[in-house]
């Protein structure tokens, strides 16, 4: 009869708990480590672009309505009108260019 091990339960050897344990990953290469940035710089200038998008939206219009209310003699109401549908404006190309939620979804795709 074998010598009784002191301990009596078998450890796994040290390479199959490390498969268990942890993820296996390999180092990334320079290619893409220099794709994952360019992908992530994509992403920070989209959604950079879009407060700038909507407040030029918003600007635009409401210059056309002073210029409208300038022509007319119709103190604010041109402007006032024009604030509000360049806010209308940038708030649906906001709504298209952000994802509806964070888990991961992408934005509609244009139809």
């Amino acid at each position: 009869m074998p010598p009784a091990s002191p301990n009596p339960s078998p450890e796994p050897d040290s390479k199959e708990s490390a498969r268990y344990s942890r993820k296996e990953t390999k180092p990334d290469s320079k290619a893409e480590a220099e794709e994952r940035r360019q992908r992530l710089m994509r992403e920070y200038s989209r959604y950079g672009s879009v407060g700038v998008q909507f407040g030029a939206v918003l600007a635009l219009f409401a210059l056309a309505g002073y210029w409208v209310d300038e022509k007319l003699g119709s103190s604010p109401i041109f402007l006032v009108l024009g604030v509000l549908v360049g806010f209308g404006g940038g708030l649906v190309s906001l709504i298209r260019k952000i994802p509806v939620s964070s888990k991961g979804r992408h934005p509609r795709s244009k139809s």
